[in-house]
């Protein structure tokens, strides 16, 4: 018969867990897989209907967001205004050549 005193049972602190480092990649693996397959699964056909729904043009888009007080709206009316000003200067470079 095994004796119990009180230096044979080792306190709650001391005891190491089973749990490895292979076990923690294991499950870090896992749970990987399964994001990625419900990611996989549920963003497949956003962009089709995305596309199917925006009735606006990106000339549009851009201008309505020009014309809001969000942060950088600034900064896309001036790209606009560029590109317009680059798209006149092209026509007049054409006109000037004769090409249609």
């Amino acid at each position: 018969m095994t004796r119990i005193g009180p230096g044979s049972v080792r306190p709650a602190s001391r005891v190491r867990s089973r749990t490895t480092r292979r076990d923690v990649r294991l499950l870090h693996m896992m749970v990987a897989v399964v994001w990625f397959t419900v990611g996989t699964a549920c963003g497949g056909g956003a962009e089709e209907g995305a596309a199917a729904q925006d009735t606006l043009t990106r000339r549009e888009r851009d201008s309505l967001i020009g014309q809001s007080r969000l942060p950088g709206a600034q900064g896309v009316r001036g790209a606009m205004r560029a590109a317009d000003s680059a798209a006149a200067r092209a026509a007049r470079a054409d006109s000037i050549s004769g090409n249609p």
